[in-house]
């Protein structure tokens, strides 16, 4: 696959990624709970940073909210879309830079582990970054409706973006790896092509 092409595809699949990351929280925004623990934005996101690359993934990631909040309101915006762009994209870009670094290190042995601390770290750096952006975001840009001390910055760190998310990421863990190795078997991932 040349550069050209593996760009043309890289596109295609973040376009297919954007419809499913469309459609996907539409069907399981009619149960709440559903789409609380499933997380069903990041899940495009992250498939995107592990195939086509950081740059791909980033622009899906500050995309994705703000076209769903547009078109169907949720998340709502801005107290919901506006801290998730800031988590996505840190999701897109770590994600994709971290397996990148592990592919060009490792070269062909086994991904599989190389997936999963690629997932984590991402995971961990897009929860911070989307917390400090809701913080920020109720402090200084809508502080009648809420503000944050540091001790209820950090409770609701922890209640909204680690506990409340825990059920979710343990899903992306083990449903998004397969995904990517699949692709990356049937030399479908630009990334993975890319490094080897």
């Amino acid at each position: 696959m040349n550069k050209r092409n593996k760009n043309l595809y890289a596109m295609a699949i973040t376009a297919m990624l954007l419809g499913l990351g469309m459609l996907v929280p539409y069907l399981t925004g009619r149960i709440p709970q559903v789409g609380k623990f499933f997380s069903p934005l990041h899940i495009p996101v992250l498939i995107c940073a592990l195939t086509c690359g950081w740059k791909w993934a980033l622009g899906l990631g500050v995309a994705l909210p703000l076209i769903n909040s547009a078109v169907s309101l949720m998340p709502r915006f801005p107290d919901k879309a506006v801290p998730m762009v800031f988590e996505l994209a840190v999701y897109g870009l770590a994600a994709g830079l971290v397996y990148a670094a592990f592919l060009r290190r490792n070269g062909k042995k086994n991904h599989w582990p190389y997936l999963i601390l690629s997932l984590f770290i991402a995971m961990v750096l897009g929860r911070l970054v989307g917390g400090a952006a809701k913080g920020a975001l109720f402090t200084f840009i809508l502080p009648d409706q809420t503000s944050y001390t540091v001790s209820a910055f950090f409770a609701m760190l922890f209640a909204d973006y680690f506990a409340g998310t825990a059920v979710g990421a343990a899903i992306h863990l083990v449903l998004i790896p397969p995904i990517v190795m699949a692709l990356e078997k049937a030399r479908l991932s630009p990334l993975a092509q890319s490094v080897q």
